[in-house]
């Protein structure tokens, strides 16, 4: 992929235990067998510099990993709009539990930038 070193198009492009009813994401797997995806920027939200935001699934929890606050609070905005009464089945929480969880875990103490301020606003 020429967007994220080291990982190419996975043949397979459906995640089945994960973001139900979600389909803008591309899979994307390194030569190792790890999994990713990459989500493209959603034009909902106000201009920032990234086109895209990637993420990773943990290799022991079976669960995507954020990289920082932005790319936290836009996967709970995914997990709270598409999927926020369904329990998925490797993690026994719904789209609306996961959201939470992405939220308090991925926040560090600082200013908020206005993407994030929008993203978040959506959320309410």
């Amino acid at each position: 992929s020429l967007q994220k070193t080291g990982f190419y198009l996975a043949s397979n492009q459906t995640l089945e235990m994960t973001l139900i009813y979600y389909d803008k994401y591309i899979t994307i797997m390194n030569d190792y067998g790890k999994l990713g995806i990459i989500v493209p920027k959603t034009n909902r939200f106000k201009d920032c510099s990234e086109t895209y935001y990637s993420y990773e699934f943990h290799p022991h929890f079976n669960q995507l990993e954020v990289n920082d606050f932005t790319s936290g609070i836009l996967l709970a905005s995914i997990y709270a709009t598409n999927a926020s009464l369904i329990v998925e089945q490797w993690n026994g929480m719904n789209g609306f539990q996961i959201s939470s969880h992405l939220l308090k875990h991925s926040y560090v103490n600082g200013h908020l930038s206005p993407y994030e301020l929008d993203i978040l606003q959506s959320l309410m």
